[in-house]
């Protein structure tokens, strides 16, 4: 009385083109997750580019507005040659780079940006570090009066309720 087992009895595993079968599902699932994937991934990319398009023209206009106040501001100084002269090339360069904003597609820009990364790395890099201490710079320079006040951890008005700093306990 041996252990016999019965040809309809075999683990499903076993039985002759399942692994075909099996390997196929895969594949099958393999894809229509890399199609949605896909999708996904493309949905987020115009989504994207389409909020970058829009940043775009505001950044370009700011800059536009920036260089223009910088240029007003250069003729009111008459004392310095100097700081005259840099102010009026710094206008200068802010407003063909708002010019280059307005003008070409958000591709086009990243092309260059790359193209100019790959041929000048450390200008590139440099550049791009004085670019962000300079945006760190002046953010931090045009908060309200009232935020400067609370960065230095002075107070604007009382914050207890009997008209004094409240103290941690």
């Amino acid at each position: 009385m041996g252990m016999e087992t019965r040809s309809d009895e075999r683990p499903s595993a076993a039985r002759p083109g399942d692994a075909g079968r099996g390997a196929a599902y895969e594949r099958r699932t393999t894809e229509a997750g890399k199609e949605q994937t896909s999708a996904i991934w493309s949905e987020a990319k115009e989504s994207v580019r389409s909020v970058l398009g829009e940043k775009q023209a505001a950044t370009a206009a700011d800059i536009g507005d920036f260089a223009r106040a910088l240029r007003s501001a250069a003729r009111q100084i008459e004392h310095n040659a100097a700081a005259t002269r840099i102010a009026e090339q710094t206008a200068d360069g802010l407003e063909r780079l708002s010019g280059t904003l307005r003008g070409k597609d958000l591709n086009t820009l990243v092309r260059e940006i790359e193209s100019f990364a790959r041929a000048q790395p450390a200008v590139f890099l440099g550049t791009a570090v004085a670019a962000g201490f300079l945006v760190t710079r002046f953010l931090k320079s045009s908060g309200t009066p009232e935020s400067r006040l609370e960065r230095r951890g002075d107070s604007v008005a009382p914050s207890g309720p009997y008209g004094e700093r409240e103290q941690p306990y």
